[in-house]
């Protein structure tokens, strides 16, 4: 998949533990209670004393049961960085990370290995703004199913999205709610070290359009409880970003197709046109008007095609109609232009050269890079160091750089690299000196030898003590009486 680069943390704050802490978060622990034995899928109620405080010590539950688990994970909440666990996997279920593959290195775990009828809620009041009005989430929940319980007995997962004064944001897609042995929702199953069945789900991605609360603070919730009878436990890692709830087009000069990228963190995509084109474009079959064109998130769209408008409808949870559409006609702006520096060459020294390329108008960022410098080398790295061999005559090398942004984009800078010729010096003697003690007691003879195109005629500049009245002649060799000065030639 294909991912949107996240917006700057400052438009986010610290919604996904990004400063190693849980700054902004609030929490409450509690109990699980029994919950309503109708409608059918009920859960358990949960008791919190307090109001929801700044967590800033994790709070140490006593150990219920035969808890395998490290002792911080006796802890009602810990943030996860990506060496935590067993080697980065959670220790009961060794195919999830402890951070989420689509996050920015630190997550929190809720809840714990600790059965005893705890629950635990986090929240977050999030402001929203035109940057930030796509809340991506992303969960993995482990689940203790061995009681076999009823749902308003078991242990279960929570999300909860509500505006200021607690009204969710839509009745549909503003919660989720699954619990242990939950039919349907993507649960494996595994046996504990502690000999527990779990019910598990890996990290799963999802996104909550908030555009209708631009200006708004809405409040972000997740809960985890374990079954009301004490014996069984649930715990999730969580992590969250933002993004703008914007389609961001790829498209360089003279390309025949663009890329239209839709925010990454729906379960689904499908994409539309109000006109019939070809798919893919100019050599695909053609489509009628409000035909699926593809389900991928990235649409290829054809650079002649300004009129056409493209729908892509988006799916935040499978299954649920809550989905978020958004349009789109291609404009012919370029959206990435190559660029390149590079150091000052020093003969026979690697020297790096630099991708500066520069991205416009919402383009996605360079993807790949193909450097072809001049003299039969190429690389392949964002950023290569080069070598180019300093010779005995003046060289041009032509330097060439490819920049590419997905698969309709590419854009190419060149110039043009000088190389002087160099000169080697080997310093072949220098002898016949006496009283090697101080400088200014030694007398002797300084020669240089300089290799170059054969029958070249070179000039020495001797560097002269000023102490010293005597002149050398233009040549290789140099009498010294007194201190040998430095040696350099040009």
């Amino acid at each position: 998949m294909s991912l949107n680069a996240c917006v700057s943390f400052a438009q986010c704050g610290n919604v996904g533990f990004e400063n190693d802490d849980n700054t902004g978060w609030c929490g409450y622990s509690g109990t699980s209670n029994l919950g309503p034995t109708n409608p059918a899928n009920s859960l358990p109620t949960y008791t919190f004393t307090g109001g929801c405080v700044p967590w800033t010590t994790p709070q140490y539950y006593a150990v219920y049961n035969n808890d395998a688990f490290p002792s911080a994970w006796d802890t009602a909440w810990q943030i996860m960085s990506p060496t935590d666990g067993i080697n980065g996997f959670d220790p009961y279920v060794p195919t999830i990370p402890v951070v989420s593959p689509w996050g920015q290195g630190h997550s929190i775990r809720l809840g714990s290995t600790v059965a005893g009828g705890h629950a635990e809620r986090i929240k977050f009041n999030y402001p929203v703004t035109a940057q930030n009005a796509n809340l991506v989430y992303q969960y993995a929940v482990v689940l203790d199913n061995g009681g076999g319980h009823a749902s308003n007995e078991q242990p279960t997962f929570r999300i909860k999205v509500t505006t200021a004064s607690g009204t969710l944001i839509n009745p549909t897609c503003g919660q989720y709610n699954i619990f242990a042995g939950q039919a349907g929702v993507g649960f494996d199953t595994i046996t504990a070290p502690d000999g527990e069945a779990l019910s598990y789900r890996n990290w799963t991605l999802s996104s909550l359009d908030l555009s209708p609360f631009v200006g708004q603070t809405v409040i972000i919730e997740f809960t985890t409880g374990d079954c009301v009878y004490s014996a069984h436990y649930g715990y999730a890692y969580i992590d969250c970003s933002c993004i703008p709830l914007t389609l961001a087009t790829t498209y360089c000069t003279g390309s025949a197709t663009a890329d239209v990228s839709a925010p990454y963190g729906y379960v689904s995509y499908s994409w539309t046109a109000d006109a019939a084109v070809n798919y893919p474009p100019t050599t695909g079959p053609v489509f009628p008007i409000g035909n699926v064109l593809t389900t991928n998130q990235t649409l290829q769209v054809a650079s002649d095609d300004t009129i056409t408008t493209y729908t892509v409808n988006l799916i935040p949870y499978q299954g649920l109609l809550c989905a978020t559409q958004l349009n789109y006609v291609f404009n012919p702006v370029p959206t990435l232009e190559a660029d390149l520096e590079y150091l000052a060459f020093c003969g026979n020294t690697p020297s790096q050269f630099t991708e500066t390329s520069i991205v416009m108008n919402n383009g996605q960022p360079p993807t790949d890079w193909m450097w072809y410098f001049g003299d039969g080398d190429s690389s392949s790295v964002q950023n290569p160091f080069h070598n180019y061999p300093v010779l005995a005559h003046d060289t041009t090398y032509n330097l060439m750089l490819i920049v590419y942004a997905g698969t309709s984009c590419k854009d190419t800078v060149d110039t043009t690299i000088f190389i002087p010729s160099g000169l080697n010096i080997d310093t072949l003697g220098i002898y016949g000196f006496t009283h090697v003690k101080c400088a200014g007691e030694n007398n002797g003879v300084a020669q240089v030898k300089v290799t170059g195109s054969p029958g070249a005629s070179y000039v020495y500049n001797w560097i002269i003590p000023a102490a010293s009245s005597f002149m050398p002649a233009n040549n290789d060799v140099y009498m010294a009486y007194g201190l040998i000065p430095n040696l350099n030639t040009n």
